[in-house]
C-alpha cells in the first residue's frame, strides 16, 4: 500500500523490477515523506519472525531511509532499520528480527528535503516465521565492519527510538582502514534522547569469562552514552562499561572482561542513548571477543601490533612497528616487534609523534614501566605524559638525547596518579633535534601498567612531575553534598555524576523542599522494569516514584550510608506514560539528602534484571521472583503470598520499614477453610558446600488469637529431613524479630536444600487470624554469633540495634563508602569491601549521644567477657562508653575518651557474673566531639562467657568492684595414686586412657598415672579423659605433668569447654605411629591465676602483682615500639601463634618496623631484673628483617651485650641465650632493636627468663639437655627422646641425655633429625658426647648447613641417626644411639675425635688458605693499630682502626680476622660523618712485586708502578659497617688447577687469562673474554668470563642491577663413573 502524500510517492519500475522513490516537491526547507506499507501480518510469541529487504541508496544530500513496524491501524510502534548516508553505491541486503506477539504492518519510509538528488530502491521484501540468523558463533567474533553484510549483528531491538547504521557518517577515518573510505557502525545523534542497541551474533562460550574489545569515537559536549552488557537467556547482565566522555577526534580502544555461564549461549550489546548535542558522533569499530580474561589495560608487548594503543592524529609523524632496526632487536622476544622513531626522512627539526593509551579508569596510584632505547646524535626526547577527562596534560617522565647503544635496551618507570574519570597514557617522541638530516632511533617496547602499584622513577633523573602521595583508597570529596552528608562517589564509576537534592538542619524553616525528576515519553512496550541507584539521608527524607501521577513506589528514612538498588515494575493503563521520581524533605534536625544514579529501562520483567544484591544466599524479597526461591505444591496444601506493608497484615516491610517494602505472608484466613495449613518455601539447592558451620538469619513476625502459628527450618541432605529450628510459643511476635540457627555440615563438598516451613491453624470467631510473615533471609558460611557479638559483614548489624539520638546516628557502612572519613578497611576481613558501624557528625552536634544496644543477654554466673575493635580518631573530645543495662539502671563499664589514631585497636572488659534470673543488654554509647574530621568506628564485637580485664587499661572509669570472690586453695587435684579421682572417659573417641600404677616396670617410671598406649590403634585415632565438672567461677590455674616414650609420639591437646554454669577440662591424644606411650600425671586446677616468678615473662596473663617485664604497651602503637599481642589479633602478621602455649590466643611482645619512620630508630623493652643469683638469660625470639640491623639484650646502663644478632633469621621462633654480668645496685635486662631502614617485618619476644648458676647456659648451641633441648627441634621422620645416664655409667657429665629409638623393624631407613637453632656464620668446632649400642643397626652423622634466612646467611647443625638392616628388639628405654653435652665453638678449631669419624668428602675451610711466600709493602693486619704503609685519605668519611664491635654500633665483627684480638679497618656512620666514600690509598707498587694474580682473585695487567686504592661507600642506614683486614699483595699464584685433576678436586676462576686446561671440543664458540656482558662471578665485576663468542643471550634481569642483584648460581654435580685416569667435565 502506497501512503501517497503530496510532492512524494514510491514508484515501481517494471525493467527493473523494484520500488522507486520519487520526490517532486519544491517548498524550500521542507521535508518530504513517502511511505510503502505492507498488508497486516500476525505473529506469535513462540518464534521469532524475520524481515528481509534488499535496498539501494544513493544521495547527494540529506535523506533517510528507514522501516518501521507499525500497528494494524498504522501508529508507529518500533524502527527497525534506519539509514541517512546511503549504500556506497552497493546493493544491501538487511535481515531484522521481529520478537514482537500481535497483528502489524510494516512500513518502508523515505524521507527527502527539497530539491533532493538521488536514488532510493529497494526490492526482495521477504518475511518468513523464523529467526534472522540462527548461526552460532564457538567461543569468539571478529569484526571490522567492511563488509555491508555486518558481520550479522543486529543494528536493533524491540523498543528503541533509532537504529545503528553501517557506514562513514560524518567520521573523517574509521579505524579499521584509518580511511575515509573505512566502515563503522554509528548512531544519528540528531535525535536527542534516542535509544539504539546493536547486537552481536550469538556466540557459544567456550570458558566462563570472555574478553570484549572495541574501538569506538564519541565527540561532542553532550554526544550520550555509550553502555555495554552481555545478555543470556534473553536476560541482560550488569553494564560492563558505560562511558559519556568525549575523547576529542580520536578512536579509543576499550577492553573489559564478562563473565558468562558456560552452558548457555550469549551476545553482547552495545546500547547508545544519544545527547542534547547534535552535532556530536558516536560510532564503534573493530569489534572483537575471545575465551579468557583480558590483559591489563595499557599492557603491550607490541608484537602482534599497537594492541588498544592509538596513533595521535595531532602530532607530525606516527610510531613504526618493527622487529629490528640495525643492531637493535625485540626486547620482549627476540623474534618479536617494538615501536620505534627514526631521524631523518620524513621527520624534520622538531618532529613528534604521539601514542596513546586507551581510557583507564585508576582508583589509586599506579606503575607505567616500559623498556626504551635512545641513540643517535640527533634525537630529541622521550616523554611519557598523563592526561586527565580535560585533556589537561602532565608530562611524568622525560629523558633527551642519547642515553643507549645502538643495541641495548633500558628499563623505565613513572608513578601515574588518578586524574579523574579516566586517564591516558600517552608515549611522546622527538627526532631531529637540530639538523633535518643525521642518525638516531627511539624504541618503546613491553609497555604496562601496574594498577595499584607504587613505584619510583627509573632512572631518577627522567623524574619531572611528581605524583601524589600514595593513598590506599581514594576519597573523592563528596559534592554537592552538605558537611560531608552525601555518596562520597557516584554509584557508576566511583569519580562521575550523579542528581541530587538537599537540605540544611535548620529548624525555623519549615516548608517542605521538593524536587522532582520526569522521565520523557515512554511507550508501554519499552518498558517492563525500571531500575535505578538512590542514597536516600535523614529520618524526614522520602523518595517517591509515581507512573502517570500515581505512586508507585516509595522509601523513607535513612537507608543506610551507601547506594541502594531498585527495580520497580510500571504498569501504564496507555500505550505510553512518564515515570516521576519526586525528592520530599521536610523540616528535620539533621541534613536530609537524595541523590540518583544509573536509571535504566528494560523490556524484560525485572525478575530477569540482575542488579548483583539478591542470590540465593540473600534475599530481601523485593523482586517478584523471590531471588530464586520456590513456592512447594506437592507437599504442602498453601504458599506463601507476596505482599508489602499496605497489603499484609504487618504494615511495613523490614527491610525498609515502610508500606511499599515487600515481605512474605502466609495467612490463615488467606488460605481459605480448613483445621491446618502449611506452606513450604524451598530454597535455591546449595552446592560444594565445605565442611563447616553456616549461619541461616531471617526476621519474623506472628499475629494471632488462641494458636499464632509456627516457623521452621528444615533441612534436607542424602535422603535425611532435619528439622534444624522451630518457634512454636503461642506469644506472637507482633514486631519483626531476628531467628538464627548455626547448621553444621560434615560432609565434604556437600550438596543440600533449606525449606521455611509456616503452619496456621484455621481461622475462625473462637481462634482469630493466624498470621506469618517472614523477610530479609541471609545464608553466611560461618556459624551464627552469639547474643552480643556482630562482625558487620553482609550488610547485617546481627542481633544489635540503634537506639538514634535527635542528631546523630550508628551507620553502617564499609572501607569504599564512609563519608570522607572513617577506616579505608574494616577490621574482620581487612578490605575496603568489609563492614563496619560509624559515627562521625562532629562539627555542629558536639556532645551529643547515641547508643548501639545488643539483645537482651541472660544472666550467669560466670559472667562474660566482652570484646570489640574500635578506630577514635580525629577529636581530643569524642568518647566511646561501653556499660551494661538493666532493669536498675546502666553501671559504665569501659570509657575511652579523645584521639586514639586512624587505625583499629583492641578493647575489651568484662561483665560481673549474676545468679539471678533476668538478663541485661550491652550498651555502647558513641559521643560526638567538635571537629568535623573525626570519627568514632566498631567492629567485631564478640561477646563470650567468663569475666575479664579491661583493655586497654586506660580505659577502666571507676574501680570495678568483684562481686563473686574467689575461694582459696584447689578446685581439682589428683595425683593418681589411689585411682583416677572421677575422672570420664569420653564416649565419642575411638579408645580409652588407662589407669597405671607401678612399683618397679620396665620402661615405666614408678607411681600412678594416666597411660595411653598407641599399639595397635590408627592413625588418627582419638582418646580423651576430662575431668568430672568444675564449678568455681573467675580466674583458675591448672598444672600438670606429662610424658612421652617412644618414636612415634602422637599430639596431647587440653581443651577447656564451658557448660552452661559449669566447666571442664579435656586431655586429648591422637595417635600418630604405634610406638608411641604417653602419661599423665598429678593434675590440678587451682584458684586464681598462676604463680609467676620475678625472673620470667611469658606475658600469658598480666596483673599488677606479676608483671616483671615492662617499657611496652597494652594496644597497638602508631609508632615503632614493643606491644603486648596475640597471632589471631593480628591477623597471623607476626607468626601463627606464640612460643608458650603454641596457640593463635598466646600473647608475646612485638615490634612493627612498618611503624618505623628512619633508619636507626629505637625500640625499647625492660626485662626482668638481676640479682646476684643469676647468671644466663634465655628467651625466645623471632626475627624478621631483610635489613643487616641490629637486636641485642643488654643490661641497663651499660653496653654489655648479652645476647645480639644482626641479620634477619626468619619468623620461627628462636632461642637466644647470654650470660649476664653482675652489677651492684638496681639493674635490670634491656632488649633493644634498630630499625634498619626498609619498612618490612618484626621483632617478637616470648618466654624470657633468667637462671641461676646451676643452669648450663645454652649459648650459641651449647646444650646439656638437662632441662630441655635449648632451641634445638626434631626435624626428621622419626624424634629423638630423653633418657639418662645408667647407674655407674661413664660418660657424660650431666644426668639427663638424648636417644635414638626405634624398637621395631619395620623402621628400617627412618631418621631422626636433632636441628640446631640458627648460629653465627663461622663455626670451628663442634664438641658432643655420644654412645652407640654395639652391634645396634644405626649410623650418626653430623652435618653443618648454610641456610639463607631472609636476606643474612646463617649456620645451622644437624645431628641425623638413621635406623639400619638389622634386628633390634629391645624397648622404649633402649636406644640405638646417644647425644649429649653439645658444645659449640665459634674460636677454637679442634680435630676430629674419633679419627675414624671423618666424612668420606671434607668440607673445604673457610678460612683462606695462607701464602707460602713472603708479604709485599702493600701487606697490612693492623696490628699495631696503624694503616702500615697505606694511605687514609681524608673526606666526607673515613676509615678507622678498631678491635671489637663496640664502636661500631654494635653491627661490625666481634673480633679481628688475624688473631681474634688484634686490630682491622672499618667504615661506621657517625652522627657528624653519616654519608659519603672513605678511601685508603696503597704505596707505589712495581710489576715485579704483583707478577701473576693475586690471592683476592684481581689480576693487575700492567707494567707501569700503580697504587690500589680501597673505597668504602656509605648509604643512609646508620647501622651499617665496612670491615677489612689482614690485605695481602703477594708475587704467588692463585690457587686455581692448571689442567691435572689432583686431590680429586679441581677448581678455575678464569681470573689468570686462561682456562685452567679446559678446552672447547664441540667447536661451539666457547672463548675467554676479559670484556663480560654480566658481572662474573668471581668478583662481579665485568673483567674475565667464559662466554659464546656469538649468538650470546643475556638475560634482561642481569643487566638491570636495579631490578634484582644478579647472582651465579653454584652447582655440585656427583659424578660417579670414571674412565682412565682422568676425568674431564
Amino acid at each position: 500500500m502506497n501512503m501517497d502524500s503530496k510532492g512524494i510517492h514510491w514508484n515501481y519500475n517494471s525493467e527493473k523490477h523494484q520500488m522507486e522513490l520519487e520526490a517532486n516537491g519544491t517548498d524550500p526547507l521542507q521535508y518530504y515523506v513517502g511511505q510503502m506499507r505492507s498488508p497486516t501480518f500476525t505473529t506469535d510469541s513462540n518464534s521469532n519472525t524475520c524481515l528481509t529487504l534488499t535496498w539501494f541508496f544513493d544521495t547527494e544530500n540529506e535523506a533517510h531511509l528507514t522501516v518501521i513496524i507499525q500497528s494494524a491501524d498504522g501508529l508507529d510502534i518500533d524502527f527497525l532499520m534506519n539509514v541517512n548516508d546511503g549504500s556506497d553505491g552497493q546493493w544491501k541486503t538487511t535481515n531484522m528480527d521481529i520478537t514482537k506477539e500481535g497483528t502489524f504492518r510494516i512500513a518502508i519510509e523515505g524521507t527527502v528535503l527539497s530539491g533532493w538528488k538521488g536514488v532510493m530502491a529497494f526490492n526482495n521484501v521477504l518475511l518468513v516465521n523464523k529467526p534472522c540468523s540462527e548461526d552460532v558463533k564457538t567461543g569468539s567474533l571478529w569484526c571490522d565492519f567492511e563488509s555491508p553484510e555486518e558481520c550479522g549483528f543486529h543494528t536493533s531491538l524491540p523498543g528503541d527510538s533509532t537504529v545503528w547504521t553501517w557506514g562513514s557518517s560524518d567520521i573523517p577515518l574509521d579505524h579499521t582502514l584509518d580511511s575515509p573510505m573505512g566502515h563503522t557502525m554509528y548512531v544519528d545523534t540528531d535525535r536527542k534522547g534516542s535509544l539504539a542497541h546493536l547486537v552481536t551474533p550469538s556466540i557459544s562460550p567456550v570458558d566462563e569469562t570472555f574478553c570484549l574489545t572495541f574501538w569506538f569515537y564519541m565527540l561532542g559536549a553532550d554526544v550520550g552514552r555509550l553502555t555495554v552488557y552481555s545478555m543470556q537467556n534473553n536476560n541482560p547482565g550488569l553494564p560492563l562499561l558505560v562511558n559519556h566522555q568525549s575523547y576529542q577526534k580520536e578512536w579509543r580502544g576499550a577492553s573489559v572482561t564478562g563473565v558468562v555461564d558456560i552452558s548457555a549461549n550469549f551476545t553482547v550489546l552495545f546500547e547508545a542513548f544519544t545527547g542534547e548535542d547534535n552535532w556530536g558522533s558516536l560510532a564503534i569499530d573493530d569489534v572483537k571477543v575471545t575465551p579468557g580474561f583480558c590483559p591489563n589495560p595499557s599492557t603491550c608487548t607490541f608484537d602482534d601490533g599497537l594492541c588498544l594503543w592509538t596513533q595521535s592524529h595531532t602530532d607530525d609523524l606516527d610510531w613504526e612497528v618493527v622487529n629490528s632496526v640495525g643492531d637493535l632487536h625485540d626486547h620482549t622476544n627476540k623474534s618479536g616487534k617494538f615501536v620505534t622513531l627514526r631521524t631523518g626522512d620524513p621527520a624534520t627539526i622538531r618532529n613528534t609523534a604521539a601514542l596513546e593509551s586507551e581510557p583507564v579508569e585508576l582508583l589509586e596510584i599506579s606503575c607505567f614501566t616500559f623498556w626504551y632505547n635512545m641513540w643517535g646524535e640527533n634525537i630529541g626526547y622521550l616523554q611519557i605524559e598523563n592526561s586527565d577527562p580535560t585533556f589537561n596534560e602532565m608530562i611524568l617522565w622525560q629523558l633527551t638525547g642519547p642515553q643507549t647503544n645502538a643495541s641495548e635496551w633500558k628499563y623505565g618507570s613513572a608513578p601515574v596518579s588518578p586524574a579523574g574519570t579516566f586517564n591516558i597514557i600517552s608515549i611522546v617522541g622527538e627526532v631531529n633535534s637540530i639538523y633535518e638530516t643525521g642518525n638516531g632511533t627511539i624504541a618503546v617496547d613491553g609497555v604496562e601498567l601496574k594498577q595499584g602499584v607504587n613505584c619510583d622513577f627509573e632512572p631518577p633523573d627522567a623524574e619531572v612531575g611528581t605524583p601524589a602521595p600514595m593513598t590506599t583508597t581514594p576519597m573523592p570529596t563528596p559534592s554537592p553534598g552538605y558537611e560531608g552528608i552525601g555518596p562520597v562517589s557516584d554509584h557508576t564509576t566511583g569519580s562521575g555524576h550523579y542528581a541530587s537534592s538537599s537540605r540544611s538542619p535548620d529548624l525555623n524553616y519549615k516548608t517542605t523542599v521538593t524536587s522532582v525528576l520526569r522521565s520523557p515519553k515512554i511507550m508501554k512496550t519499552e518498558l517492563s522494569c525500571f531500575v535505578f541507584w538512590y542514597f536516600l539521608w535523614g529520618d524526614n527524607s522520602k523518595l517517591i516514584l509515581k507512573v502517570n501521577n500515581k505512586n508507585h513506589w516509595s522509601r523513607q528514612g535513612s537507608q543506610g550510608n551507601k547506594w541502594v538498588p531498585a527495580k520497580v515494575n510500571p504498569k501504564f493503563k496507555n500505550n505510553h506514560g512518564n515515570l516521576t521520581l519526586r525528592a520530599v524533605l521536610k523540616q528535620d534536625h539533621e541534613y536530609a539528602y537524595v541523590a540518583l544514579d544509573d536509571m535504566f529501562y528494560y523490556n524484560v520483567t525485572c525478575n530477569k534484571v540482575d542488579v548483583g544484591t539478591n542470590t540465593g544466599h540473600q534475599c530481601d524479597f523485593e523482586d517478584e521472583g523471590l531471588c530464586g526461591w520456590i513456592q512447594v505444591v506437592e507437599e504442602d496444601n498453601a504458599d506463601w503470598d507476596w505482599v508489602n506493608g499496605s497489603q499484609g497484615v504487618e504494615g511495613s516491610d523490614h527491610s525498609y520499614g515502610t508500606a511499599s517494602g515487600h515481605y512474605l505472608q502466609l495467612s490463615s484466613i488467606k488460605q481459605g477453610s480448613g483445621a491446618h495449613k502449611m506452606a513450604l518455601l524451598q530454597l535455591p539447592l546449595l552446592k560444594d558446600m565445605a565442611v563447616g558451620d553456616y549461619c541461616i538469619q531471617f526476621y519474623y513476625a506472628r499475629f494471632g488469637g488462641v494458636h499464632t502459628g509456627n516457623i521452621s527450618v528444615i533441612v534436607e541432605f542424602a535422603g535425611d529431613i532435619t528439622t534444624i529450628v522451630e518457634v512454636n510459643d503461642r506469644d506472637g511476635a507482633k514486631n519483626w524479630t531476628l531467628l538464627q540457627q548455626t547448621y553444621t555440615n560434615l560432609a565434604a563438598d556437600a550438596t543440600f536444600a533449606l525449606v521455611i516451613r509456616g503452619d496456621v491453624g484455621a481461622a475462625s470467631p473462637n481462634n482469630g487470624e493466624s498470621v506469618l510473615a517472614i523477610d530479609d533471609y541471609s545464608f553466611t558460611n560461618t556459624g551464627c554469633p552469639e547474643p552480643g557479638s556482630c562482625t558487620f559483614e553482609d550488610a547485617h548489624l546481627c542481633m544489635w540495634h540503634v537506639e538514634m539520638s535527635e542528631d546523630v546516628s550508628w551507620q553502617l557502612t564499609d572501607g569504599r563508602e564512609s563519608h570522607s572519613r572513617g577506616p579505608h578497611f574494616d577490621h574482620t576481613t581487612n578490605t575496603s569491601a568489609g563492614g563496619y558501624l560509624i559515627l562521625e557528625d562532629f562539627d555542629v552536634h558536639s556532645g551529643v549521644v547515641t547508643d548501639l544496644v545488643s539483645s537482651h543477654i541472660p544472666n550467669d554466673v560466670e559472667g562474660f567477657c566482652f570484646s570489640f575493635f574500635y578506630s577514635l580518631s580525629g577529636d581530643d573530645g569524642a568518647r566511646l562508653n561501653v556499660s551494661s543495662r538493666t532493669d536498675d539502671g546502666t553501671n559504665t563499664l569501659w570509657s575511652l575518651t579523645g584521639d586514639q589514631g586512624p587505625d583499629w585497636y583492641y578493647g575489651q572488659v568484662g561483665i560481673a557474673g549474676s545468679s539471678s534470673k533476668g538478663d541485661f543488654e550491652i550498651v555502647i554509647e558513641g559521643v560526638t566531639g567538635s571537629l568535623a574530621e573525626g570519627w568514632i568506628a566498631l567492629d567485631d564485637l564478640f561477646t563470650v562467657m567468663g569475666e575479664c580485664t579491661i583493655l586497654p587499661p586506660i580505659a577502666t572509669p571507676t574501680p570495678i568492684p568483684v562481686t563473686t570472690p574467689l575461694p582459696p586453695g584447689d578446685i581439682f587435684n589428683c595425683d593418681f595414686e589411689m585411682d583416677i579421682c572421677s575422672m570420664i572417659q569420653a564416649s565419642s573417641d575411638d579408645f580409652d586412657w588407662v589407669y597405671h600404677h607401678s612399683e618397679d616396670e620396665f620402661e615405666l617410671p614408678p607411681g600412678g598415672y594416666l597411660l595411653l598406649d598407641s599399639n595397635g590403634h590408627d592413625p588418627g585415632n582419638r582418646a580423651v579423659i576430662t575431668t568430672p565438672e568444675l564449678t568455681h567461677k573467675g580466674l583458675q590455674c591448672i598444672s600438670f605433668q606429662f610424658r612421652f616414650i617412644g618414636s612415634e609420639p602422637g599430639v596431647l591437646m587440653l581443651y577447656f569447654s564451658v557448660r552452661e554454669t559449669r566447666s571442664e577440662l579435656e586431655w586429648e591424644v591422637q595417635v600418630h605411629g604405634e610406638d608411641s606411650i604417653i602419661l599423665v600425671d598429678n593434675i590440678k586446677v587451682l584458684s586464681g591465676g598462676c604463680p609467676v616468678q620475678s625472673n620470667t615473662c611469658d606475658f600469658e596473663y598480666e596483673s599488677d602483682d606479676d608483671i616483671y617485664c615492662g617499657g611496652y604497651q597494652s594496644g597497638k602503637p602508631t609508632d615503632f615500639q614493643f606491644y603486648r599481642t596475640y597471632a589471631a589479633e593480628s591477623a597471623h602478621k607476626y607468626g601463627d601463634e606464640d612460643h608458650t602455649y603454641e596457640s593463635a590466643y598466646g600473647y608475646y611482645i612485638v615490634a612493627d618496623f612498618t611503624k618505623a619512620s628512619e633508619g636507626g630508630e629505637l625500640a625499647t623493652m625492660d626485662g626482668p631484673v638481676v640479682t646476684e643469683s643469676f647468671e644466663c638469660l634465655t628467651f625466645w625470639y623471632q626475627y624478621s628483617t631483610p635489613d643487616t640491623t641490629l637486636f641485642r639484650a643488654i643490661c641497663n646502663g651499660t653496653e654489655d651485650e648479652i645476647f645480639s644478632v644482626e641479620v634477619g633469621t626468619g619468623s620461627e621462633w628462636q632461642l637466644g641465650a647470654g650470660f649476664v654480668p653482675y652489677y651492684e645496685g638496681s639493674v635490670h635486662v634491656v632488649f633493644q632493636s634498630y630499625f634498619g631502614g626498609t619498612p618490612e617485618g618484626y621483632v617478637a619476644i616470648d618466654d624470657i627468663k633468667l637462671h641461676d648458676t646451676h643452669y648450663h647456659c645454652p649459648v650459641a648451641g651449647d646444650c646439656d639437655f638437662e632441662e630441655d633441648t635449648c632451641g634445638w627441634t626434631n626435624t626428621g621422620d622419626l624424634e629423638w627422646v630423653f633418657s639418662t645416664l645408667e647407674d655407674g655409667e661413664v660418660g657424660p657429665l650431666t644426668f639427663t641425655n638424648l636417644m635414638f629409638v626405634t624398637p621395631t623393624d619395620d623402621l628400617v631407613g627412618k631418621t631422626a633429625t636433632l636441628s640446631s637453632p640458627v648460629l653465627p656464620l663461622v663455626i670451628n668446632c663442634v664438641q658432643f658426647w655420644y654412645k652407640e649400642v654395639l652391634d645396634a643397626p644405626a649410623s650418626l652423622v653430623a652435618f653443618l648447613t648454610r641456610k639463607s634466612k631472609m636476606f643474612g646467611e646463617l649456620s645451622e647443625i644437624e645431628f641425623m641417626a638413621k635406623r639400619l638392616e638389622g634386628s633390634w628388639s629391645l624397648g622404649h628405654n633402649d636406644g640405638l644411639t646417644y647425644l649429649d653435652d653439645i658444645d659449640i665453638d665459634v674460636f677454637q678449631t679442634c680435630t676430629y675425635v674419633p679419627p675414624d669419624a671423618v666424612p668420606t668428602t671434607i668440607p673445604p675451610t673457610m678460612s683462606t688458605a695462607q701464602p707460602t711466600v713472603p708479604p709485599s709493602i702493600a701487606s697490612c693486619d693492623f696490628s699495631d693499630k696503624t694503616f702500615c704503609n697505606w694511605e687514609n685519605i681524608p673526606g666526607s668519611v673515613t676509615w678507622s682502626i678498631q678491635n671489637s664491635s663496640s664502636n661500631t654500633h654494635h653491627v661490625g665483627p666481634l673480633m679481628d680476622h688475624t688473631t681474634g684480638d688484634g686490630y682491622f679497618m672499618s667504615l661506621t656512620p657517625t652522627s657528624s660523618k653519616s654519608k659519603g666514600v672513605a678511601t685508603v690509598f696503597s704505596p707505589e707498587l712495581t710489576p715485579t712485586e704483583t707478577a701473576g694474580w693475586l690471592e683476592s682473585y684481581i689480576g693487575i695487567n700492567t707494567s707501569r708502578t700503580f697504587h690500589i686504592e680501597f673505597q668504602g661507600s656509605q648509604g643512609d642506614n646508620p647501622l651499617a659497617n665496612i670491615a677489612v683486614d689482614d690485605i695481602l699483595l703477594i708475587p704467588a699464584v692463585c690457587p686455581e688447577n692448571s689442567g691435572v685433576l689432583g686431590n680429586n678436586t679441581m677448581s678455575c676462576t678464569f681470573e689468570q687469562g686462561g682456562t685452567c686446561g679446559m678446552y672447547d671440543d664441540s667447536l661451539n664458540g666457547w672463548a675467554l673474554v676479559v670484556a663480560a656482558t654480566i658481572p662474573d662471578h668471581t668478583t662481579f665485576t665485568k673483567q674475565v668470563a667464559v662466554e659464546k663468542t656469538y649468538g650470546t643471550v643475556v638475560s634482561d634481569k642481569v643487566i638491570l642491577v636495579k631490578m634484582g642483584q644478579p647472582h651465579w648460581r653454584a652447582a655440585q654435580i656427583p659424578i660417579y663413573r670414571f674412565f682412565g685416569d682422568k676425568l674431564m667435565v
